[in-house]
């Protein structure tokens, strides 16, 4: 049996996570804190026998903190994202990126994967997007995300930490709170009977991947040789237009009445955020599995269930 450490277990992300490392004979240490609203999260592993809560809040973490001896690999994908609290998203997002470093250090446990975004790239011309754009956040919890990978880096040469830095692009599916991310908020105003809005002319291009697929390519990178200090993109193969994404949920909801609204485009916006998966393949021999179709599908069902 292997043993893995999450942060941000009980998250949208993390809750999938713990239940894939689960079901792959893991033993997971968590970190994160088991809020009643979430626990649709967690209620399928949160009394499991291969599941255990040290702690629930990354920033109490010190470098006197207990940690058990046998941890093989360290998932950290707590974060905060509240853009209007700038110290206490750095709290979490900076600051308990060095915390969790140091338990690594401290424990010799080599192996770490992150949940970078490719946020960090900002507003690019690059289409698709490779590991190799510059990077120029354009909001503090993009510049949070790369100042952590600075961290990370240093760890990376200078105590021989075994990281891999994943850089997430747009991830949408079951558990994902209703005001994060373009198709979840889509799917909500839908079925509240209202009309979409959207920013922009709708023509914005991007590459989204469902949340299952997106976790097993996060399981790949912990148990792929040689990755060490590899940064990669974590994207769909799928190019789709955002307005195109919203006219199919209404018709998937039979909905072809409703309105979507068009409004103009915040500050900075670009005209596209397409990643490129060249990487992902190469070095995590991976490969989305699911259509967005389908994985659309699956997402819309979940949160009808959710609204009875």
């Amino acid at each position: 049996m292997r043993f893995a450490l999450v942060t941000g277990c009980f998250g949208f992300i993390g809750s999938h996570l713990v239940e894939k490392l689960i079901e792959n004979q893991y033993y997971v240490y968590g970190v994160g804190t088991p809020r009643i609203e979430k626990q649709d999260n967690f209620s399928s592993f949160i009394d499991s026998s291969h599941f255990d809560l040290l702690q629930n809040d990354i920033t109490k973490i010190d470098t006197d903190f207990k940690l058990p001896k046998n941890i093989d690999v360290i998932f950290h994908l707590a974060v905060r994202r509240n853009k209007g609290e700038p110290l206490l998203l750095s709290q979490v997002n900076v600051t308990g990126t060095v915390r969790i470093l140091e338990l690594a250090r401290l424990n010799k446990i080599k192996r770490f994967v992150f949940s970078s975004s490719a946020a960090v790239y900002g507003i690019s011309e690059d289409s698709p997007i490779t590991e190799k754009t510059n990077v120029a956040p354009q909001n503090i919890y993009a510049s949070s995300k790369l100042a952590a990978e600075r961290f990370i880096d240093v760890y990376t040469k200078r105590y021989g930490l075994e990281a891999v830095i994943l850089r997430y692009f747009n991830v949408f599916g079951p558990r994902q709170a209703e005001n994060h991310g373009a198709i979840s908020i889509f799917i909500n105003q839908a079925l509240r009977g209202g009309p979409i809005t959207l920013e922009g002319d709708g023509k914005y291009q991007y590459t989204p991947i469902y949340v299952t697929d997106l976790v097993e390519a996060t399981l790949q990178a912990s148990q792929k040789p040689n990755q060490s200090n590899s940064i990669i993109n974590i994207c769909g193969t799928e190019i789709l237009q955002i307005n195109q994404i919203a006219q199919k949920i209404l018709e998937k909801l039979h909905k072809k009445k409703s309105k979507i609204i068009f409004r103009p485009p915040r500050a900075n916006w670009g005209s596209s955020h397409i990643g490129s998966t060249d990487s992902m393949r190469k070095l995590l021999d991976f490969s989305p599995q699911w259509n967005f179709d389908e994985a659309l599908d699956e997402t819309i069902e979940w949160y009808r269930q959710k609204r009875k």
